[in-house]
């Protein structure tokens, strides 16, 4: 059973159209939730060449996210929320929240993973 894969008008969002082929395929795959304060998130996004534009083009209101102009924040809120129920309604994955901005991020993705902390650190940071 492989579903059709959705593509919105702008922007491929797997992790928002296909949640339910990631299901299929990979049953026990283990999901990395990336957390911020929203506002912060709200705010990389807009200085993140032109990706705020391309989300207020993207059009995904069959899950659940608003069409045209939306509030960014919204968008991240839901989508968090979104993932959480997904992961609670689907027990066979794993979910790991980090919250991007903790100094210890790393150390807990490495505890999470057993790996070593060195593997994780912050590439591409814009003032955001």
């Amino acid at each position: 059973q492989n579903k059709k894969m959705v593509h919105s008008n702008s922007m491929y969002m797997p992790q928002v159209t296909e949640l339910d082929n990631l299901h299929f395929h990979y049953p026990n795959a283990t999901f990395i939730l990336n957390l911020r304060d929203p506002e912060r998130w709200e705010k990389s996004v807009r200085n993140w060449f032109q990706l705020a534009s391309i989300f207020q083009m993207t059009d995904l209101p069959e899950y659940g996210y608003p069409k045209g102009k939306l509030a960014l924040q919204e968008f991240y809120v839901n989508h968090t929320k979104r993932i959480r129920d997904f992961a609670k309604s689907h027990p066979s994955h794993a979910l790991v929240e980090i919250n991007i901005e903790d100094e210890k991020a790393g150390e807990n993705l490495a505890e999470a993973f057993g790996l070593s902390s060195s593997c994780w650190g912050q590439s591409n940071e814009n003032g955001g």
